[in-house]
């Protein structure tokens, strides 16, 4: 498999999981909030309360796999322009080496 095909597969992967984990994450948000309709008290209190710390950072952890993605993303494109001017700096070379030689 060539590199581009692997890390347009890998960024598939990655993006299929942080969905998954978003969709999780909206069921046991639906489960915390319901909690509050048979939870009172301090210990229902601290729980709500890290659990919404605990929220904010799988928030911030799914953004920074949306970057990655993102970053991931734009790889092939970026592997092609270096290969092309490889390729550009390679003929300008042996150009150069031709002239030499006449």
């Amino acid at each position: 498999m060539s590199l581009k095909n692997d890390v347009t597969q890998r960024s598939r992967q990655l993006s299929d999981a942080a969905r998954n984990a978003r969709n999780e994450r909206t069921s046991t948000n639906s489960l915390v909030d319901g909690s509050r309709q048979w939870w009172k008290g301090k210990g229902a209190d601290s729980f709500i309360s890290e659990y919404k710390t605990i929220n904010g950072d799988v928030d911030r952890f799914l953004r920074s796999i949306d970057n990655a993605v993102s970053n991931m993303n734009r790889l092939p494109a970026l592997i092609d322009r270096a290969d092309k001017e490889r390729k550009e700096e390679a003929a300008k070379e042996a150009a150069e080496a031709a002239a030499k030689k006449k």
